[in-house]
């Protein structure tokens, strides 16, 4: 007999193939035992699981049944809380209670404010570059923003009331916006907005008396420009955990 095949499948032939040629065809088909082929000599078509030459070695037919069953979606794993996640924040109140029963309310407030924006930020699925950034900018802002508006208040003083408001509503839509998108546009606006707080701060620091708060106000800007390049260099990491969490909710 000829090395010259045919199969027939849907009421439609295809061919001619050599032998390995035929078997290269029927073994990517679901029932390739069942398919019919033909090669001259024969009086008719014969199923492939007939033909010695075939039988051997093609595989069984498939059925769903044959599939391994795939493990159900349930979305991310969720790992369990560890000890740290709920001792940290403790911790740094703890210290700040110290420290402020020493150095006043400059100090344990805008560290109170940090621990707090902290502690919120590690439980909102937040990534955890970005966390420091946003809680010393959060904590920060606090502090800055409430004996402002509290000082105005009592004062009178209708234009710092508004300058406070202001600068308040400015930076909370900044780390919104942050927050909410995670992209490199809005890390670098907040770095941009950290900076020249510092440049602002390190010039007042220059023509005006020094005081602890003012040591405060630039200790904190610096750790957050630290922070936010820190996170600029890893926004792959921030941007694939925020697509993960995206996909999963």
């Amino acid at each position: 007999m000829s090395d010259v095949w045919y199969y027939a499948e849907d009421g439609r032939k295809a061919g001619p193939f050599t032998l390995e040629g035929l078997k290269a065809e029927l073994v990517q088909k679901q029932s390739p035992q069942d398919i019919l082929v033909w090669q001259d000599g024969y009086p008719d078509w014969k199923r492939a699981g007939d033909v010695a030459e075939l039988s051997r070695t093609l595989p069984p037919p498939f059925r769903p049944a044959d599939r391994v069953p795939e493990r159900p979606a349930t979305g991310p794993e969720r790992k369990a809380p560890r000890l740290i996640d709920w001792l940290a924040p403790v911790v740094m109140c703890a210290i700040a209670y110290g420290f402020g029963r020493i150095l006043g309310i400059a100090f344990w407030l805008p560290l109170l404010g940090v621990c707090v924006s902290y502690w919120i930020l590690t439980k909102s699925k937040v990534p955890n570059p970005l966390v420091p950034t946003l809680a010393l900018t959060m904590g920060h802002g606090v502090w800055f923003a409430l004996p402002v508006l509290v000082f105005a208040t009592r004062e009178g003083s209708e234009d710092l009331f508004w300058q406070g408001l202001i600068e308040t509503s400015c930076l909370a839509a900044l780390v919104g916006w942050v927050w909410a998108r995670k992209s490199r546009a809005s890390l670098i606006c907040l770095l941009a907005y950290q900076a020249s707080g510092l440049l602002f701060i390190g010039y007042n620091a220059l023509t005006l008396p020094m005081e602890f708060a003012t040591v405060m106000h630039m200790g904190l800007r610096v750790l957050e420009v630290g922070s936010s390049i820190y996170a600029l260099t890893r926004y792959v990491e921030i941007a694939n955990r925020h697509e993960r969490n995206a996909t999963a909710t």
